[in-house]
């Protein structure tokens, strides 16, 4: 079934422009599928190139664009982490210092005595992945904090945990939501230093590869699907999902081919099925 509403989209997006992709000395692509939680992430991207076509010089990045793309990395891994591990059952944590530390170093040494104090106080395992700042998304100086997702059920053994100044506990709601606030502050950190948290406990992502040789046409008419109508192709072969955002594209200068990106979530979630805010007040 999938493969007839596949073969419709091949012949009315794809077949009939065959100028939209140019392979070049393109052989060979990754599909990368990655399942965290309630979202799937599948990116594509050139894998092997055929080495005797000439190819463009490649340039150097520059220093803010290596910035970037670390800073887009860093976050990504930041929002999958706490996808594959946290849930509308989970606590969002926000805690304050009555003297403030002098930088983040002394901020982590009094978060570990913290976790440490919890983990006596807790029945069970616990598991916790947050940030340090002492700015904000403007990169504007504010009083040093610490935001904690964390998997703790007891609000009065945070409370009590925490000797260093207050807290604000509240129930999330929106695991989505709470990542994307929480991986903005990225751009707000020197590169090198502590950008974010976690237990050891943590599960990472699930990942999938397969690889796709535009020497085979099912492989190549697949590859064509995903760069040319990624909309489409989301819709066949994850019919139980729906996008965030537009599928991304992006092109290199100096090598043929793309990228592509594209992200969904499951339509049971809540979040697709009743807007809420991304944090609730507890009781």
């Amino acid at each position: 079934m999938a493969a007839n509403h596949l073969n419709e989209i091949y012949s009315s997006r794809v077949r009939g422009d065959k100028s939209n992709i140019n392979y070049g000395s393109l052989i060979r692509w990754r599909v990368k599928t990655i399942r965290a939680g309630n979202m799937q992430i599948v990116k594509a991207y050139p894998a092997h190139v055929d080495y005797t076509q000439p190819r463009k010089v490649r340039s150097k990045p520059s220093r803010e664009a290596q910035k970037k793309l670390n800073d887009r990395n860093r976050s990504e891994q930041f929002r999958l982490l706490l996808l594959t591990n946290f849930s509308g059952k989970d606590l969002f944590a926000t805690l304050t210092f009555a003297e403030e530390p002098e930088d983040k170093s002394k901020a982590l040494e009094k978060l570990k005595y913290f976790l440490k104090k919890l983990r006596k106080a807790s029945t069970g395992e616990i598991k916790y992945l947050g940030v340090i700042e002492t700015m904000n998304t403007d990169c504007d100086a504010v009083r040093c904090h610490i935001h904690l997702v964390i998997s703790a059920r007891d609000y009065e053994a945070i409370k009590k945990s925490w000797i260093y100044g207050n807290t604000k506990i509240q129930k999330m709601k929106d695991a989505l939501d709470a990542a994307g606030y929480l991986s903005k502050t990225f751009v707000t950190m020197p590169a090198g230093k502590h950008h974010y948290v976690r237990s050891r406990n943590l599960k990472n992502p699930d990942i999938e590869t397969k690889t796709l040789d535009t020497k085979y046409l099912p492989d190549a008419e697949e590859l064509e699907a995903i760069i040319t109508c990624p909309k489409e192709y989301a819709a066949v072969f994850y019919p139980d999902y729906e996008l965030t955002e537009e599928p991304e594209i992006r092109r290199s200068s100096y090598m043929p081919g793309c990228y592509v990106r594209i992200e969904m979530i499951c339509r049971d979630d809540p979040v697709m099925m009743e807007p809420t805010p991304p944090f609730a007040n507890s009781s």
